[in-house]
């Protein structure tokens, strides 16, 4: 109870209490208190920049973007268990419309969508792109 009292207070300390509250990172350390409280997904590489969070905390829906290297992209899948594209077809709400449909998504931030790779881990459903763009949402 104290931990979730924590993240929450963790939470709205960076964000501003709109109903769809978001907030970019630069790195990982910056997003520590809430990747810690389970609003970014605990299994970003270390490395990672370019952190956006987006929320609804009434529905308890996230939606967000990171940025991984090349080198760490490989491990960050490991870390993951293959989804499939229905999961994505079924997504929860996106909170930013143009992230429903991630391919296009991923497609104006990379050219190589027929490489994506789908995966999920503890209740987040990512989508990841050749260079390591990765987008994510709360399932």
């Amino acid at each position: 109870m104290i931990l979730l009292l924590t993240a929450a207070v963790s939470f709205i300390v960076y964000l501003d209490l709109s109903e769809t509250p978001s907030h970019t990172f630069t790195s990982y350390s910056e997003a520590h208190d809430l990747i810690e409280g389970g609003w970014i997904p605990s299994n970003i590489p270390t490395d990672t920049s370019d952190i956006y969070i987006i929320c609804n905390l009434d529905i308890n829906v996230v939606n967000g973007s990171f940025e991984i290297t090349k080198s760490a992209r490989q491990s960050f899948i490991y870390t993951c268990t293959p989804a499939t594209s229905d999961q994505f077809n079924l997504l929860p709400q996106s909170l930013k419309s143009e992230w429903s449909d991630y391919k296009r998504l991923i497609a104006v931030k990379d050219e190589s969508v027929s490489d994506l790779t789908l995966v999920q881990n503890d209740g987040f459903l990512f989508a990841i792109s050749p260079s390591g763009y990765v987008i994510y949402w709360s399932k």
